[in-house]
C-alpha cells in the first residue's frame, strides 16, 4: 500500500504491518486516491510516486513486493503531473497517464525509463485532470477517465496506430460523457462508475454500453467500483452515505452488504486479491487525501461473501493506493 507521505507497507489481512519502507520525501500532489501501483512482468511492484515537496519531477520506483527493498528508479520528464501507473492486461507493460498544461500525456515505460511519450488530448480551456486510465485486455484501446473541477467523462485512445483518438469530445468532457469515477476491465467487458448511486455502466470494448447496472448504493457519489467476472462491488464514500453493495452479473440482482451506521464501511477505492476471498478497502475520513501525517484513515479487509470485516489496519497517513499479493 502507497501512502501520501511516499511510503509503502505491506499490512496482512488481519491488519499487522509486516514491513514499511520510506521512498520519497512528503508528496504534495495528492488530490485523489488513485491507481499508481502494479505488479510489472517481473513480479517486482512499479510504484509512481507523489511529486514530493522538494518539487522534484515524478518518479517511479521499483521493489520487492514483499521486502520492499528498491532494485531501481526511474525520473520521469519535469513538464508532466503523472497521475495514474496502468499495467497492460497481456504484457505487463507500464503506461503512466497525466498533465503538462493543457495536454492530456501518456507515457510508455520501458527499461531506462520513458521510452515513449506522447500527447493524447489538448484542451487549454478546461482541466482535463487524469482521474484514472485502464487498458482493454487485448492492449489496443486506453481508456482515459478525468474529474477535474470543469470536466468529466472518459476518452477512448486507440494504441494501434499508436494514440489515436477514436471518438470526439466536446470542451471539458471525454468522449464518454457518463464516466465520472472509477473503471475496472474484467475480460472483454469494462465497468465504469458514473457517479450515479442507481448506475454503474457495463461496456463493450470499444466503449458502447452494453448494459446498466444498479448497484443501490444509498445516498453516495458514487466513483469506487472493483468487479470480477460473477460481481461487481460499489462502495460508498466516509464523506457520503458509506456502504458496500454487490451486483451479481448474472442476474443483475444487487445485495446490500453492508449499510452505515450499523457497519462502518466506507472510503475511497476497494480492490479484491486475487484468490477472490477478500476486500481491500482504503477508508478515509475525507474524500480527498490530505499530505503529511494523519490520523483516521484505515485499510479495511472484506469477506465479499457476508461484508463483515475481517481485518483492519489502522494508519498514520492517508493511503493512495492498495495492490493485493495474494
Amino acid at each position: 500500500m502507497l501512502l501520501a507521505t511516499n511510503e509503502l507497507v505491506v499490512l496482512t489481512q488481519d491488519g499487522r504491518v509486516s514491513a514499511r519502507r520510506r521512498l520519497g520525501a512528503d508528496a504534495l500532489d495528492v488530490w485523489a486516491v488513485q491507481r499508481r501501483m502494479a505488479l510489472g512482468p517481473d513480479g517486482l511492484l512499479h510504484v509512481l510516486l507523489g511529486r514530493d515537496v522538494r518539487s522534484r519531477p515524478d518518479r517511479v520506483a521499483v521493489v520487492d513486493p514483499i521486502s520492499l527493498r528498491q532494485v531501481k528508479s526511474y525520473e520521469l520528464d519535469h513538464e508532466t503531473t503523472y497521475r495514474v501507473l496502468t499495467p497492460g492486461p497481456r504484457t505487463g507493460q507500464i503506461r503512466l497517464l497525466g498533465n503538462a498544461g493543457g495536454d492530456v500525456v501518456m507515457a510508455l515505460l520501458g527499461p531506462k525509463g520513458v521510452a515513449h511519450r506522447e500527447v493524447v488530448r489538448t484542451d487549454r480551456d478546461n482541466d482535463l485532470r487524469v482521474f484514472d486510465a485502464v487498458l482493454t485486455g487485448d492492449e489496443k484501446r486506453l481508456f482515459v477517465g478525468y474529474h477535474g473541477a470543469d470536466s468529466t467523462g472518459a476518452d477512448v485512445v486507440r494504441l494501434s496506430p499508436a494514440g489515436r483518438q477514436t471518438c470526439r469530445a466536446a470542451p471539458g468532457v471525454g468522449c464518454l460523457p457518463d464516466v465520472h469515477g472509477g473503471m475496472k476491465v474484467v475480460g472483454d467487458l469494462l465497468y465504469t462508475a458514473t457517479g450515479s448511486a442507481t448506475r454503474v455502466d457495463e461496456r463493450n470494448p470499444d466503449g458502447r454500453i452494453r448494459r446498466r447496472l444498479n448497484p443501490r448504493s444509498g445516498n453516495n457519489h458514487l466513483m469506487a467500483i472493483t468487479a470480477d467476472g460473477h460481481h461487481l462491488y460499489a462502495l460508498g464514500s466516509c464523506g457520503y452515505a458509506g456502504g458496500l453493495t454487490r451486483v451479481t452479473l448474472s442476474t443483475g440482482e444487487t445485495t446490500e452488504l453492508s449499510s452505515r451506521p450499523e457497519n462502518e464501511i466506507c472510503g475511497e477505492q476497494l480492490t479484491l486479491n486475487r484468490s477472490g476471498n477478500a476486500l481491500a478497502v482504503l477508508s478515509l475520513p475525507r474524500p480527498v487525501p490530505q499530505t503529511g501525517r494523519t490520523s483516521g484513515s484505515a485499510v479495511l479487509f472484506v469477506d465479499p461473501k457476508t461484508g463483515r470485516v475481517t481485518g483492519r489496519g489502522t494508519l498514520d497517513a492517508d493511503p493512495l493506493d492498495v495492490v493485493p499479493l495474494d
